[in-house]
This record gives structure tokens, C-alpha cells and sequence, in this order.
């Protein structure tokens, strides 16, 4: 079951990025030679910390259902916007130039509110907690 959860989630990320041409199969090895899957991933974001893991979070984000109709867009997707359902969600609090300047400050070193790693790994549908 895990296995088939972990592979689930490798290809839909595996999707995003523009590689869908990879097997199931393909999938399923690259995902067993990640040991740890999730502690693996959170650690690979703790010590890199990429933008869109730390601060503009969103990007992996499907369209919302029933139980997310109602929450705000994405602080990705205010600053992408392109992705016709998340349009239809209410615009996030914070506005583009604030988070903007967040991600200007962010590129300077600047110190800036993140999420924790912990946090920044997001659940596939489907998925054990």
C-alpha cells in the first residue's frame, strides 16, 4: 500500500515538472531508492529551502474539493495565475506586492517568515497522515 501511495505521489510530482513520460515502473524504483520518502523530503527542503516549499506554497496544489471550495488562493498561484480553478477561488489576503516584496527579500537574505519543513510537505490524496 505505501509503496503504491509513494508511487502515486512520484509521478504526480514527477507530472508537474514535465517528465509524465516516466513509467509507473520507472516511478516505483525511483521512488524505493528515496529511503526515508517524506523525512527524505523534508530534509531536502530544510537544507535548501526552495522558495516554493518555504514561502510561496501552492504549487503542487490540485484543484480544490468540496472541503476546499471555500479556502484562499494559493500564495503560488496569486503570483502564477493561469490555473483556471484556482481563479475561481477568493484572492489570498496578502496582496501581489506583498508577496512580491516577501520573495525580493527572501532572494536578499533577508530574514522573512517561512513555513517549517515539516509543514511544507504536502499530503497526496489518498495518503496515510
Amino acid at each position: 500500500m505505501l509503496s503504491t501511495i509513494v508511487c502515486v505521489s512520484t509521478r504526480n510530482q514527477l507530472r508537474r515538472v514535465g517528465l509524465s513520460a516516466l513509467t509507473t515502473s520507472r516511478a516505483g524504483i525511483l521512488s524505493r531508492t528515496i529511503s526515508g520518502f517524506r523525512s527524505a523530503e523534508s530534509l531536502l527542503i530544510e537544507n535548501f529551502q526552495p522558495l516554493w516549499n518555504v514561502l510561496i506554497d501552492g504549487f503542487g496544489n490540485h484543484p480544490a474539493g468540496k472541503r476546499r471550495a471555500a479556502q484562499f488562493r494559493s500564495r503560488w498561484d496569486m503570483l502564477h495565475p493561469g490555473r483556471a480553478w484556482a481563479a475561481k477561488l477568493p484572492e489570498n489576503p496578502e496582496t501581489v506586492v506583498q508577496l512580491a516584496k516577501k520573495v525580493s527579500d527572501f532572494l536578499a537574505g533577508k530574514a522573512v517568515p517561512i513555513i517549517p519543513p515539516e509543514e511544507a510537505v504536502i499530503k497526496e490524496e489518498g495518503e496515510a497522515e
